[in-house]
């Protein structure tokens, strides 16, 4: 059943929302408010210290590492992805975000709710990329195979497939919310069909939450396990707690989801869903920091001399032994003696190495890992 052409007409003209408390008889629409002077202050943070952190980690891999690998390709593509998602939403404006409801027309309601639908298609591949841009380099650091660490190894494969496959069905469902498509913003549409979207929306949010948490937490376990000191391990649990602050902005986005959801027939969403979508840019934003934070301490070390000591200590606390200085180690106990004594064997592993880098034994379910430098120099000897 359709409506009538000129009712529809009419309708698209009125407010997108009753005036809280009844109208005063003086409505007049508008699509600015000061409050979308957020999205710029939000945007220039969000895509100025994010490029600067992505400047700093591409100066410590092409400077002093002399290599990129897959974590710096995933960063990079997050931040074009952070910049889609900034564009994509620099229309809204034009169409009442950030304006409470009952200021805007019904069609400026529409379009906006149209734009807001690209940039949550958008949305999933663009935070699942960040998470894996974190945990790719989590595995190269403490779990370069399943042998070495098999719970950081084995817990960041199981986040990385959970959420591909959370937020490709996320995404597709966000595509096809609505059968026609148009449906999904234009709600005057009379046929067609809509799943309740709003739970996927509010599920997304939880979802991301407790991944966010799960990032943060997965390599505390690692870190104590490592024959370093108590303060290079703070540091280091530290470095990873930088995490923190994209759960603080995630959980931001759910405050202004549930807004949303809980009445979506009466709830203000131009103005609620302009919040969401800059909680979004900073939960973005604060996880390619968080990705490009995890290779700093190896500009400190490198340019570590203009610092006071102390604090080069504490942004370097890959430092360890004397067989090498720069990465820390991981130990493992076996019962066989060392020199046929009866004393423990310690078996070091160096977290950070390639296995191209290593020798692999494994006696009796134990295992010995030794750089290759250190095996050569003995051999020569």
């Amino acid at each position: 059943m359709k409506l009538n052409p000129a009712l529809v007409a009419a309708l698209l003209e009125g407010p997108a929302l009753p005036y809280p408390g009844g109208s005063d008889g003086t409505w007049q629409p508008t699509v600015h408010s000061r409050d979308q002077l957020w999205y710029y202050v939000c945007v220039s943070l969000c895509t100025a210290f994010s490029g600067i952190f992505i400047i700093l980690r591409l100066y410590t891999k092409l400077r002093v590492v002399h290599k990129l690998d897959l974590s710096d390709y995933l960063i990079l593509l997050s931040f074009a992805l952070l910049a889609a998602e900034v564009g994509i939403g620099r229309p809204t404006l034009n169409h009442g975000a950030g304006v409470h409801q009952w200021h805007i027309k019904v069609k400026d309601l529409f379009e906006l709710l149209k734009w807001m639908n690209y940039a949550e298609i958008l949305y999933g591949p663009t935070i699942f990329v960040v998470k894996m841009s974190i945990l790719v380099q989590y595995l190269r650091m403490l779990a370069p195979n399943r042998t070495v660490n098999p719970f950081m190894f084995w817990g960041s494969w199981i986040i990385i497939s959970t959420s591909f496959t959370f937020y490709t069905i996320d995404t597709f469902i966000t595509i096809f919310a609505c059968n026609p498509r148009e449906k999904i913003w234009n709600k005057l549409r009379q046929e067609g069909h809509c799943m309740n979207y709003n739970a996927v929306v509010l599920a997304t949010g939880y979802f991301n939450i407790i991944s966010d948490v799960a990032i943060l937490l997965l390599p505390v376990r690692s870190v104590w396990q490592l024959s370093i000191p108590l303060r290079k391990k703070v540091a280091i649990s530290f470095l990873f707690a930088t995490g923190l602050l994209a759960c603080i902005a995630s959980a931001m986005r759910i405050v202004e989801t549930l807004a949303i959801v809980h009445k979506p027939d009466t709830s203000d969403v131009s103005y609620h869903i302009a919040w969401m979508g800059l909680w979004s840019y900073a939960e973005i934003a604060l996880g390619i920091i968080v990705a490009c934070t995890l290779s700093l301490p190896k500009l400190v070390q490198a340019k570590g001399w203009k610092l006071p000591s102390v604090f080069s200590s504490f942004s370097n606390p890959f430092s360890s032994n004397k067989t090498n200085p720069t990465l820390p180690t991981w130990h493992s106990h076996s019962e066989k003696s060392a020199h046929g004594g009866g004393g423990k064997t310690v078996n070091t592993v160096i977290i950070g190495q390639t296995l191209s880098q290593t020798d692999l034994t494994f006696e009796t379910g134990s295992y010995q890992l030794k750089s290759s430098s250190s095996r050569d120099g003995s051999e020569r000897s």
